[in-house]
């Protein structure tokens, strides 16, 4: 790199270094934009408000006063304060660096980019608490008579084996929740061969059954193999999924 750098006589910008007094021109960024509309030039260093602990000096720049400046290795210097307002030419293609203030305009946009983030995260974290979430209770979910049954650490899963309906797909059947669970139960059935859903519940809070649940599909007389998922969720705090489990059935239509 050369002592000294090009000055060209349509530089749009100038930097004066506070310390030094060293001067020198350099093209602004919109400058640059239209010179480099695809860009192809080379960034040799950095000049100018540039902290000397992040950055190695390369070598001193001095200019046609004799004033000095050092130039720091690197090809992107960027700060919430500082960062590049240009480049001034070394040579063909080669430039360095010029890091200024930025612009008010550049500093509030970013300080406020800085402060929705924070509000982003802030909210993020506290939406729960603020807005909780609405559980969606299956309406034929009726309390069973309590047992008085303390809360267990296992999920009891009911067991069914054959579960009757008639074409109309009304059920003679309880589907339960048993009483101690500590979860809410969700639950899907399916027929065996076609995988297709035949019923699927809202939530049911623990010690709550639905009595002779309706199938959502009408199906022929016969006999069918069905799978009831169990998808279950915690019963405080953002109510987070847990174990599912699928058992196995026959469903007699009639």
């Amino acid at each position: 790199m050369s002592t000294q750098l090009k000055q060209e006589s349509n530089y749009g910008g100038r930097y004066t270094d506070p310390a030094t007094g060293y001067t020198t021109g350099y093209y602004t960024l919109k400058q640059m934009k239209t010179l480099y509309p695809q860009g192809g030039y080379r960034v040799a260093g950095g000049i100018g408000k540039i902290k000397e602990g992040q950055y190695t000096v390369a070598q001193r720049l001095e200019d046609s006063e004799g004033h000095q400046i050092s130039v720091y290795r690197g090809s992107e210097f960027k700060g919430l304060i500082n960062s590049v307002v240009g480049y001034a030419r070394v040579d063909d293609d080669v430039f360095v660096a010029v890091v200024g203030k930025r612009s008010h305009k550049t500093l509030v946009l970013a300080l406020l980019g800085v402060a929705l983030l924070a509000a982003a995260v802030y909210c993020a974290l506290n939406w729960n608490t603020w807005f909780p979430q609405k559980l969606d209770i299956d309406p034929s979910a009726a309390a069973v008579p309590t047992q008085n049954v303390p809360q267990r650490e296992n999920i009891n899963i009911p067991g069914y084996t054959v579960i009757t309906a008639n074409t109309d797909g009304k059920t003679k059947w309880n589907l339960v929740n048993p009483e101690g669970n500590p979860c809410y139960f969700q639950v899907v059935v399916k027929t065996k061969d076609r995988n297709r859903v035949i019923y699927e519940s809202k939530l049911m809070p623990p010690g709550s059954e639905i009595k002779d649940p309706e199938l959502t599909r009408k199906l022929s007389p016969g006999t069918y193999d069905i799978t009831l998922q169990y998808n279950t969720f915690e019963l405080e705090g953002d109510h987070d999924p847990m174990n599912n489990a699928v058992t196995e059935a026959q469903l007699v239509v009639e």
